[in-house]
């Protein structure tokens, strides 16, 4: 475990708990099951875990989140193949999830998903697809052309192989500048999201939105999360990830 997840955790874990149910988006990248794809990855009894939590707080899961408290979002990063060849839990749970494709590893890297694979899932009522840009380069160090070669590349190819309008983006580790914002609200990304923590109503900008990485809480850590107790991180991944 890396320092800085003991370290996250245990902020988390002593923070002071909240009384509201504040609307919130949470991160995941993969699920396994006896092959453990990614270290990123969270295992089927796990992610089950959190999904009983989540419904037995009082939390709605939603496609997208319409109302600023008691709704849940989820989403997946990267694309992995383990949210492929589980998707039958996703199906059991009943949760919609929103999935973010790197389209450069599509069909060319394991362990992520090939075309037939995503744009199976697309036809599933519970998966929404996003960008996750072209090549999962820091798009806050990038010259303007890169950006918009990132940006436009991903959108194109999604668009053409799903046939549906792609307008939510996924910033590559979160970093991201007001540069970034700009540029993509002009191609057409209407929906952007950041790893900055925090509750769904209080925007960052006019369009991106927070997110809370999840993937190996345990249970007090998610509850806590839940409540709005990785808030207090807010400033720490301000730092690290916007770039004026």
């Amino acid at each position: 475990m890396k320092i800085g997840r003991i370290f996250r955790r245990k902020i988390v874990h002593f923070a002071k708990q909240k009384t509201e149910k504040h609307s919130k988006i949470l991160v995941y990248h993969d699920i396994h099951d006896d092959i453990n794809y990614t270290s990123m990855s969270t295992s089927i009894k796990q992610f089950t875990r959190h999904i009983n939590i989540i419904r037995d707080m009082g939390f709605e899961i939603v496609s997208k989140i319409t109302k600023p408290k008691n709704q849940v979002q989820i989403t997946f990063d990267d694309a992995f193949l383990g949210v492929y060849n589980n998707f039958f839990l996703i199906e059991q749970l009943n949760v919609h999830i929103t999935i973010f494709a790197i389209t450069s590893y599509l069909n060319n890297i394991f362990p992520y998903m090939n075309y037939e694979q995503l744009n199976t899932l697309n036809k599933n009522s519970l998966v929404n697809i996003g960008s996750h840009t072209h090549n999962h380069r820091k798009l806050n160090i990038l010259s303007q052309k890169n950006i918009l070669i990132e940006l436009k590349k991903s959108k194109q190819i999604l668009e053409d192989l799903l046939s549906v309008k792609i307008s939510d983006l996924c910033y590559p580790e979160g970093k991201f500048s007001r540069k970034v914002i700009d540029m993509a609200t002009e191609i057409g990304y209407i929906n952007q999201f950041s790893l900055i923590p925090g509750r769904y109503d209080k925007k960052l900008f006019k369009n991106v939105q927070r997110r809370s990485l999840v993937q190996h809480a345990d249970d007090k850590e998610f509850r806590n999360i839940l409540m709005g107790g990785d808030n207090i991180l807010e400033k720490w991944y301000m730092f690290k990830h916007y770039s004026l």
